[in-house]
């Protein structure tokens, strides 16, 4: 029984509805879930691009103002003074206390001081400096000197070009600050700039970068990364910068969604799984800003998303139970009903029963199975009636029989009373139209041998010779012998000489020749090319008697013209096969019968 209900149209059409639903569901959901997933990407790839701009426009203003602040102190005339007098010389301590109050009253005024760890102004080759450093971290010592002595003061103090400046990130080395910075060491020239005659030594504090991550809010385990030099740091609450060492195979990541050409949108892994990470280089050379995408925020609400689908489910489950109640009681009932009458038809009894013709689809059925009755009677009673017409008929067919056998016998009479007259052309013309009507009582149709239809076109030109006298000549020409075996439609070349003769040949007003030609085209195809010496044809006739349906009034075979033989080639063998025509007027024209390759496998000429 469940086997039988698997196969009902009802049950197939609720396990249609109930898939289509499905399909439509899960596939209008995965839709959402990855349009959703990609604006959320996108939005999150924005947004996370606009903080590092604004934190990346932070860190490069207070930056580019401890350079300035840098550069100006390189410069200033009262500073550069300072550095070339020496102790013995009577205005040094003037020339010193104005250096001092020049140097400290621009610090103040610079709005990146507090990010200024400490900044040491010193002469190459003398113990005198200018400091300006937290009272905490204050101590009379060689600052010079022990600047001097730094590992990395004599790679830095050649760095002219601060955009060619190598950034780095070092722990203070003075007593009492044992904190990180990035060390800046420029050279101070002498105003004529000849000659070096100091240096100018900044600790930038790392607060400037943790700063200002605090003034952005930043989404739940969202990581930013400072990259100084060749290494990465990783920005959080704690006093030092932590060194991240764990990231490997770094690739660029091509989208569209970037708001900005500078940043850079790169994918990394971690040790454990791959990142994806929005960069944008600093102001200072070889320095990044770097903030990652967070996966958590993806994998919340791809787990929503699989709790929305299941949800989904579960109530495309609950319609489809509801359906397949309602089509229960919906179809039951009818298709009993209409099961019933067809019983009923089928047992003879062909009474319509109009209950059963409802105001809905299925009543139509019903109203046609009432329908099917009636014709079905109808239908009947019209074959009783066509059995007694069918006596009637073969009654006169066979009368239609005796004309044919008495016309032969006729014809035979005259072909011996020409014999013994001594009269051969009456005699052969008489045995040849015998054939020829014995062979179109058999029909016009049918498949014969490409060697039987030259025998039937041989008895059609023995008639044709004796009409024209020595006006007319056949030549046949055929590549192989084997082709006779060929199959072809019964009477095809018949109306192609026929039009050759009548609308080429009679209308010159003198001899003709025609030419049979057949031949192989490929492996598969054979070919009958028929040409004549007459008047030719133009392509708007050519086309006329290719698609012209009318039969050849003319025509020894009625209703036989050559567009009806080139149709029924086409329909027997297919559109690859059929007539085509070439001609040139006052030359020639050529009719190609192009044939499938095939043997006939039926008898000869009877």
């Amino acid at each position: 029984m469940s086997h039988k209900y698997r196969h009902t149209i009802k049950s197939r059409f609720i396990i249609m509805i109930l898939a289509l639903i499905l399909f439509l569901g899960i596939g209008i959901s995965t839709l959402f879930y990855y349009l959703y997933m990609y604006s959320l990407n996108k939005t999150m790839l924005q947004n996370t691009e606009t903080n590092i701009h604004f934190m990346a426009d932070n860190i490069n203003y207070n930056i580019d103002n401890i350079i300035k602040y840098s550069q100006w102190c390189r410069s200033n005339t009262d500073i550069n003074n300072f550095l070339i007098t020496p102790r013995s010389n009577d205005n040094y301590g003037q020339i010193t206390s104005k250096a001092t109050n020049v140097f400290n009253a621009d610090f103040l005024k610079n709005s990146s001081r507090n990010y200024i760890q400490r900044i040491v102004i010193g002469s190459l080759d003398k113990d005198d400096y200018l400091q300006i450093v937290p009272n905490s971290y204050s101590k009379d010592c060689n600052m010079p000197a022990l600047i001097k002595a730094l590992p990395y003061f004599n790679n830095y103090i050649n760095y002219n070009p601060i955009s060619k400046y190598n950034f780095i990130l070092e722990n203070s080395s003075f007593p009492c600050a044992n904190q990180q910075m990035v060390p800046l060491i420029q050279t101070v020239e002498s105003t004529f700039g000849i000659d070096n005659i100091g240096f100018i030594y900044t600790e930038i504090s790392i607060q400037l970068f943790k700063d200002a991550i605090k003034a952005y809010s930043q989404e739940e385990l969202s990581n930013v990364y400072i990259t100084i030099g060749s290494n990465t740091y990783q920005l959080s609450n704690s006093t030092t910068l932590k060194q991240i060492t764990n990231f490997s195979d770094y690739h660029d990541i091509s989208s569209d969604d970037l708001l900005y050409s500078n940043t850079k949108y790169r994918s990394v892994y971690n040790g454990k799984e791959n990142i994806q990470l929005v960069s944008l280089q600093l102001s200072m050379s070889g320095c990044y800003i770097t903030e990652e995408l967070s996966p958590a925020v993806f994998k919340q609400w791809h787990n929503q998303y699989i709790i929305i689908i299941i949800m989904l489910v579960i109530i495309i489950l609950i319609v489809g139970a509801l359906l397949l109640f309602s089509f229960a009681r919906f179809f039951n009932k009818p298709v009993r009903k209409i099961h019933h009458q067809i019983n009923e038809i089928s047992n003879g009894n062909f009474e319509p029963d109009h209950s059963i013709e409802w105001n809905n689809e299925l009543g139509d059925i019903g109203h046609y199975i009432n329908k099917l009755g009636i014709d079905i009677n109808d239908l009947m009673l019209k074959r009783i009636e066509n059995e007694c017409e069918k006596k009637d008929y073969e009654y006169k067919m066979l009368q239609s029989q005796i004309n044919p056998h008495f016309l032969y016998n006729t014809l035979n009479s005259i072909k011996w009373m020409a014999t013994i007259q001594k009269s051969d052309g009456i005699a052969e013309m008489t045995t040849s139209l015998s054939r020829l009507l014995k062979n179109i009582s058999k029909g016009k149709s049918g498949i014969v041998s490409i060697d039987y239809e030259l025998a039937l076109l041989s008895d059609y030109l023995t008639i044709q010779k004796y009409r024209y006298g020595g006006a007319l000549n056949v030549e046949y020409i055929i590549d192989d012998e084997m082709l006779r075996n060929n199959q072809i439609l019964r009477f095809t070349l018949q109306p192609v000489i026929e039009n050759a003769i009548f609308h080429g040949i009679e209308p010159k007003g003198n001899t003709g020749h025609i030419t049979v030609h057949i031949y192989d085209t490929d492996d598969k195809s054979t070919k009958i090319s028929i040409t004549d010496d007459g008047i030719g044809m133009t392509p708007e006739l050519i086309e006329n008697v290719l698609n012209d349906d009318s039969a050849n009034d003319s025509s020894f075979f009625k209703n036989m013209g050559i567009s009806s033989v080139n149709k029924m080639i086409k329909y027997t063998f297919g559109d690859n096969y059929g007539m085509s025509i070439e001609s040139e007027l006052g030359l020639y024209t050529t009719v190609h019968i192009l044939l499938p390759k095939k043997q006939y496998e039926g008898g000869g000429i009877t």
